[in-house]
């Protein structure tokens, strides 16, 4: 069955971005005004991992790239601190609309608002108005009974979801709990059938069919094929970057998971908007970077052409100086004394070779 309360989220909440939508609170000007941060275009969370989303969720309030309530449910950053804590989650979990359900049912409906579990429970003494309440705590945009109607919240926010529609939601689930617990289930699989999300609910989360070129217009982003992906994931390996687990990026072409974790990581490093696109501006900047990456200064000029003099497998100490500037100044960077080593060893083996051959 469908999750009724899952739809009215549209309404009030997420609104069209759905699973990718964010917004990223307020922050207080120079003049001491409070200020609201606009967002920008929907963001992929399920190329995040649920300790990303966590880490811009605690990026001060000055910050532009903080995130505040994030996902179908907007959830904010000490709500999903809680949820992680009491569902044991782990940050290395993509935030996938999955992932997002998992909190939405088993902790902000389940533990959270105790008022909607009970009486979706159908727990004597617990009244419609006491799980409607409850919504309108955890959802701005819900109509609260004790308000007639109005926001929980007051002020600017207004409730786009009527008493009518969440009374609607409420008992639906109810009868589904019910008729769960009438067919012998136990408490907690009759609350996974009252709850549950139906797969055609998630559609809007998925990314649309990856356009024929990635550079179209002017972006790459997670679900994109082609070489432009194939350059970008070659240029952050270089400048090296891994993927979220640790290792180096598979140059496969495919903007997936891991290359959003670098191309965020980049982003984080340089100063820019970390949105794990990459636009004009980081696009430009991998370049540069790249291109400083490969220019080697003058003193590390000189040292190349000292290693020449390498005697008895002795590094002449100035080289070697010059070398250990240039290598904390990039990253990461070849080693020429090893390569010029390598190629002397292998220049002695081809002349004994030879040698051995003449005789």
């Amino acid at each position: 069955m469908a999750n009724p309360i899952h739809d009215l989220m549209y309404r009030g909440e997420s609104g069209a971005a759905g699973y990718n939508a964010y917004n990223r609170g307020t922050y207080t000007d120079a003049a001491g005004n409070e200020r609201i941060r606009a967002g920008g275009a929907p963001m992929d969370f399920s190329s995040f991992t649920l300790g990303e989303v966590q880490d811009l969720q605690h990026l001060p309030r000055r910050d532009p790239d903080r995130l505040f309530a994030v996902g179908k449910y907007q959830i904010i950053p000490g709500t999903m601190d809680a949820a992680v804590a009491r569902l044991g989650l782990d940050r290395d979990e993509a935030f996938t609309p999955e992932l997002q359900d998992r909190i939405f049912t088993d902790y902000l409906l389940r533990q959270k608002q105790p008022g909607v579990r009970d009486y979706i429970e159908g727990k004597p003494g617990v009244t419609l108005e006491q799980a409607q309440h409850g919504l309108a705590r955890e959802w701005a945009s819900f109509g609260d009974p004790y308000k007639e109607g109005r926001s929980y919240y007051g002020g600017a926010n207004r409730a786009h979801i009527s008493l009518e529609q969440s009374e609607a939601a409420l008992t639906q689930m109810r009868a589904g709990y019910a008729a769960a617990i009438d067919r012998g289930l136990s408490s907690d699989e009759a609350w996974r059938v009252a709850t549950a999300i139906d797969p055609e609910q998630r559609t809007q989360a998925r990314p649309s069919a990856a356009r024929t070129d990635p550079l179209a217009d002017g972006l790459l982003r997670h679900g994109e094929k082609g070489d432009p992906i194939r350059e970008l994931q070659q240029s952050l390996h270089e400048l090296g970057y891994t993927g979220r687990d640790g290792k180096p990026l598979s140059l496969d072409g495919d903007f997936g998971a891991n290359t959003g974790h670098a191309v965020r990581a980049y982003q984080r490093e340089h100063g820019l908007k970390v949105d794990g696109i990459a636009g004009p501006r980081t696009l430009e900047s991998i370049e540069q970077q790249r291109q400083e990456q490969t220019q080697a200064s003058p003193e590390v000029q000189e040292a190349i052409s000292r290693l020449d003099r390498l005697t008895s497998g002795q590094i002449d100490p100035s080289a070697q100086q010059a070398w250990n500037q240039h290598v904390a100044a990039c990253r990461p960077c070849p080693d020429p004394v090893r390569e010029q080593e390598s190629l002397q060893q292998r220049a002695q083996e081809q002349a004994a070779e030879q040698a051995g051959l003449a005789r």
